[in-house]
């Protein structure tokens, strides 16, 4: 009788697909299915495209309804970009070295900050990136979570900011525009 789901509603549904335990196996099933048709019609940059996506879509709901993020989500989002990436060990030592130096940062500067789970999805996110798309990655989540919801933390209406929704738009924007963002910013050099 503790389940959150609300009967045959959309509401309760949802709610259901942001739990792990109901949401996985739904949600691995999609993702596979839609890197499958759009691997089978010729698209395999836009199947790792819309794999990535999907992958980063439940996390950041998850966070957004419970202030939590399942391992489950970092672990599924890790485990398949080391299989759809091709492996190079020097570009994940670059990225993690990266990542590792923001969350040291905004440790630093301010103790608890930031969950674990942020840090765990920022991880398996950055698998899937080069260091120089890392770097676009955290801005990008940085500036999209502050524009949005700096507001409320100041008007004191919100303490705990759900930062998974934007570590999400932040790496769907790095992986898509990255390499473009980095070509043309080194155009000008």
């Amino acid at each position: 009788m503790g389940e959150k789901y609300m009967g045959n509603n959309i509401r309760g549904m949802l709610q259901c697909l942001g739990n792990p335990v109901y949401g996985f196996p739904c949600y691995i099933v999609l993702a596979a299915l839609a890197v499958c048709v759009s691997s089978w019609l010729g698209y395999k940059g836009a199947a790792g495209g819309l794999l990535f996506s999907l992958l980063l879509c439940f996390p950041a709901w998850e966070d957004w309804n419970t202030r939590l993020i399942s391992d489950a989500w970092s672990l599924a989002l890790l485990g398949l970009g080391l299989i759809w990436q091709p492996f190079d060990g020097r570009r994940l030592l670059f990225s993690y070295a990266v990542l590792a130096a923001f969350w040291l940062i905004l440790y630093a500067c301010k103790r608890g900050g930031a969950g674990m789970g942020d840090v765990g999805l920022s991880a398996a996110v950055a698998c899937w990136l080069t260091p120089g798309e890392v770097v676009l990655f955290l801005w990008f989540s940085s500036a999209a979570g502050a524009l949005c919801l700096l507001p409320l933390y100041l008007m004191k209406r919100q303490r705990e900011i759900p930062f998974a929704p934007f570590l999400a738009a932040g790496g769907i924007m790095a992986y898509v525009w990255g390499q473009q963002i980095i070509s043309w910013y080194i155009s000008f050099c």
